[in-house]
């Protein structure tokens, strides 16, 4: 079994988590700074966190656990590449950069459309995920979740499908 496919075992047929927010975040939406995005949740009265029975509570990954429709717990590892599976499913487009020239471009491993460029980037950070030396690293995702940048990441993505909506409209 090469390296890659020794990562297969983390893709399940269908995305089976969600987190539940109490507080909208409208399509096509993008919030440029963190700042202006945690000001607008405030006037809003809207608080950043999820739900707990009837009440909210603050959002901190580090207590987070996630389960899938199952009820079996799922794993960083888990989380992150079935949201990959989820974002390729609908953008097919670029969320990664591949430093190793020998990573073929388009990945398959149960994952349709994988598409990562093959360039060396020094903007790294831009990415959901960096191919090297034979591994997949991500840089936004540690035991030590934070998640400003997947946030701010998914209001580009859904600034540009909203882009793309009215050009076909």
């Amino acid at each position: 079994m090469d390296d890659i496919h020794r990562y297969s075992n983390y893709f399940l047929p269908e995305i089976e988590f969600k987190i539940l927010a109490n507080f909208p975040l409208p399509r096509g939406e993008m919030v440029e700074r963190w700042e202006e995005f945690q000001t607008r949740l405030r006037e809003k009265k809207y608080s950043f966190g999820v739900w707990r029975g009837e009440e909210s509570t603050p959002l901190n990954f580090q207590n987070l656990r996630f389960f899938n429709s199952h009820g079996e717990e799922i794993d960083y590892p888990n989380l992150v590449l079935n949201f990959l599976y989820l974002i390729n499913r609908v953008s097919r487009e670029q969320i990664g950069v591949c430093i190793d020239k020998t990573i073929p471009r388009v990945l398959d491993n149960q994952l349709p459309y994988l598409i990562i460029q093959r360039k060396n980037w020094k903007d790294l950070d831009q990415n959901f995920f960096i191919a090297v030396d034979g591994e997949i690293l991500f840089p936004a995702v540690t035991s030590k979740f934070d998640p400003i940048f997947p946030i701010l990441k998914l209001a580009e993505l859904g600034g540009r499908f909203n882009w793309e909506l009215k050009r076909w409209i």
